[in-house]
């Protein structure tokens, strides 16, 4: 699948951004011999491979347009060291995998760009014309999940056999997590910048500033975490999952209970790293299980014009409630979804309520089965839900339960070990930067 894409992708791989920088429009265009020579510059030295401009520029306009950050020559300034660092390490994680003679199959880099389309929301088709139709290749994108692949592989090989968890840790941390039940949890995600060397905490911190102040422009938390977080939750988004106050680092613990649902934290710092944490959703203990309740969601749905005056949107709110209200079915609420003509329309399939935004959750969660909810307006439109199905979640078994545990802490113990290992290569790699 990957050549077909690579082949499709060709035709515009001669967009280059120019000197300095400088980011050229979204269709292809013909570049000077200057250009050309600027784009092939060497950046970095890392053993024996390169970083050219190209490299860098690449990258940067890949991260811009997932992330949805403006396309100017601020954003560029901005991202530039975090852009750089990434491929320092990506280039290693690629020389460590040769090493040690670890390949990523050809099926392995088509499902990672399957993901790559299913975690920006659209097929993977429409991820190549996205990136097609504003002058990325998707090389960069490869090469990212490429490196990651490998380092999946590499540090459960190298130090997998180390990380010992008997049936006492199980049992324990079972225990704890009984006697912790009614403590309140954080649904949260991170991104996590570390540093090997003290000398470099300030220039960490600015950039965790940089990418605070792109979240703050817009930017999606979930595409700059896969994009720049060093954590193993970088590939989910930076998604960590329910988590209590006890299993926290002391200070991101701190901060987190002045936090509330939907907030963005400053840098906070830890032991070589800073870390960014969203504050996604808060529950008032494990037996709170709203959250992980599923609902099969219909939307009705109003496109609204891109000048709507208020008049204009409370007419769209007021059809939107006539249309819907008489509705006692997903069927009578889907037809009368279909009659509006808006392709976003009709099923959303089964999601669970942390996976909505913190504003559509509430409004869903307690919502009668086959009944409307009460019309609201998004950015662009005006929209109504029913709940076509309430799916509780159900406790695991004990088996289940204990395997849940065990991988849990092995993934905590072989991070650390992720950690150190990535350390390690940097510090007996021979690193050039011009």
């Amino acid at each position: 699948m990957i050549e077909t894409l690579l082949k499709k992708a060709s035709k515009f791989m001669g967009t280059l951004f120019v000197a300095a920088g400088v980011l050229v429009a979204s269709a292809p265009v013909m570049t000077t011999p200057s250009q050309a020579q600027e784009s092939l510059k060497i950046i970095a030295v890392v053993n024996d491979d390169i970083i050219s401009a190209f490299d860098i520029h690449a990258r940067t306009l890949l991260v811009i347009v997932l992330s949805k950050l403006p396309r100017n020559q601020q954003t560029v300034d901005r991202l530039a060291p975090q852009i750089l660092r990434m491929l320092i390490d990506e280039t290693l994680k690629l020389q460590e995998a040769e090493r040690l003679g670890i390949t990523v199959s050809q099926q392995e880099m088509d499902n990672a760009l399957i993901m790559a389309g299913k975690q920006n929301k659209i097929s993977t088709e429409k991820l190549i014309e996205t990136l097609d139709q504003t002058g990325v290749g998707i090389e960069s994108l490869l090469m990212q999940a490429k490196s990651e692949i490998a380092w999946s592989r590499i540090v459960p090989m190298k130090y997998g056999r180390n990380v010992e968890i008997t049936d006492n840790d199980i049992t324990k941390a079972m225990a704890k997590a009984a006697n912790l039940r009614n403590q309140p949890q954080f649904l949260m995600s991170e991104i996590l910048l570390s540093f090997d060397n003290p000398s470099k905490d300030a220039t960490v911190r600015k950039q965790a500033q940089q990418l605070i102040q792109e979240l703050k422009n817009g930017a999606k938390f979930d595409s700059l975490a896969r994009a720049f977080s060093q954590s193993p939750s970088a590939p989910n988004g930076g998604a960590l999952g329910w988590t209590r106050l006890d299993q926290m680092p002391d200070r991101i613990a701190q901060i987190v209970q002045t936090m509330r649902p939907g907030q963005i934290s400053t840098e906070i710092s830890l032991p070589s790293a800073y870390v960014i944490v969203h504050l996604r959703q808060v529950r008032a203990s494990a037996d709170d299980k709203v959250a992980d309740t599923v609902v099969d969601l219909n939307q009705f749905h109003l496109e609204l014009p891109g000048d709507a005056s208020t008049a204009t949107v409370e007419s769209y709110m007021q059809t939107a409630k006539d249309k819907t209200q008489g509705a006692r079915s997903c069927a009578a609420f889907n037809d009368a979804a279909k009659q509006a003509g808006s392709p976003l329309s009709g099923g959303l399939g089964k999601i669970a309520l942390s996976k909505l935004p913190e504003h559509l959750s509430s409004l869903v969660q307690d919502l009668a089965i086959n009944t409307p909810s009460k019309a609201i307006r998004t950015n662009d439109a005006v929209v109504v839900f029913m709940v076509c199905e309430r799916i509780e979640p159900k406790a695991p078994s004990d088996e289940v339960e204990k395997a849940r545990v065990q991988q849990q802490l092995f993934g905590q113990k072989l991070a650390v070990y992720a950690r150190q290992a990535m350390r390690d290569l940097r510090r007996a790699a021979y690193i050039d930067i011009r």
